[in-house]
């Protein structure tokens, strides 16, 4: 009798790359009635430091922005992965990565950022419009203008349904949602 060795390979830790792909993969196939099964599946993937956290977060609030009728989805998402995602050491003097504390940063930044966008856009799309004659690649600035400022609208509005959906069900708090709301 032979005896046969069977080589053990050591698993390589899932490059961040990857489980970004898995994530996007399972959030594509995310509908109300698959959503506990891929929300565990969520959960399952290699959470293994707070820039994979992070990198889950994005890509949820992308999702959510891009696909506001689906806002209350993403929000149920959130929430479940507020309870059940891991915490990471803090890095420096900051309190600890939790995904409420990253959410929470990546709703300012969004916020911050798209109202920004909408009025640069709207400012571009207002200089391309007010040339009498203009050429066509006058014209065509101009469109691309317009179509930006549209695309900003869009996701801004998707943006404040989104925030709307987490102060729902209770992931911003209300101070957070009137600063929201006077902005």
């Amino acid at each position: 009798q032979q005896q046969q060795q069977q080589q053990i390979v050591p698993q390589q830790p899932e490059s961040d790359e990857l489980i970004f792909r898995r994530v996007r993969a399972i959030l594509n196939k995310l509908t109300i009635e698959r959503f506990d099964s891929l929300v565990d599946q969520l959960l399952d993937v290699n959470i293994h430091s707070e820039n994979v956290l992070r990198g889950i977060i994005i890509l949820l609030f992308e999702k959510a922005l891009y696909e506001p009728h689906y806002s209350a989805m993403y929000a149920q998402a959130c929430l479940r992965l507020s309870r059940e995602a891991p915490n990471f050491e803090p890095n420096g003097e900051r309190g600890p990565s939790t995904f409420m504390r990253l959410l929470l940063s990546k709703c300012q930044e969004e916020f911050e950022n798209r109202s920004r966008a909408c009025v640069l856009a709207a400012q571009a799309a207002e200089a391309a419009t007010s040339k009498g004659n203009a050429t066509e690649e006058e014209r065509y600035a101009s469109l691309a203008a317009e179509a930006e400022l549209k695309q900003a609208r869009r996701k801004m509005l998707g943006n404040i349904k989104f925030v709307g959906e987490l102060g729902k069900n209770d992931l911003l708090s209300e101070k957070i949602l009137h600063s929201c709301i006077q902005q």
